[in-house]
């Protein structure tokens, strides 16, 4: 799920993200969408790849679809500055899931769709 309709069309013609990954080829079984609630709706597992900054308003608008056994990630690294709450605690104060993890660890997004080596810590809590 993106935004912007004109970068959604982007990826979906030519596979690259021009803007945040420039010349690196995506997966051809990557589809972006516009329709936010489409995107979310049968997914195991949602990823949420975001800025910091406009995390608390995506996962509000997004928890509104979100199913208490989905899955979701998050992969943002940093804190709200106005709360200083994790992510993640964010996740759990906006969504209905019952399954909040976390990606976190020395990896950049150009390395990883590079094939380059790098290291991940995954963690998932079960909320009751």
């Amino acid at each position: 799920w993106m935004r912007d309709t004109d970068r959604v069309t982007e990826i979906n013609e030519t596979h690259i993200n021009k803007r945040y990954l420039p010349g690196l080829q995506l997966s051809e079984n990557i589809t972006a969408s516009h329709d936010l609630q489409g995107a979310i709706n049968g997914a195991a597992i949602i990823i949420v790849a975001i800025p910091a900054k406009a995390f608390r308003l995506v996962s509000h608008e997004a928890g509104k679809f979100i199913q208490p056994e989905q899955i979701v990630v998050s992969t943002t690294k940093g804190i709200e500055q106005t709360s200083f709450k994790l992510m993640s605690q964010i996740l759990r104060e906006e969504t209905n899931s019952k399954h909040i993890g976390v990606i976190s660890g020395p990896n950049l997004a150009k390395e990883i769709v590079a094939k380059m080596p790098s290291a991940t810590v995954i963690a998932k809590r079960l909320i009751c």
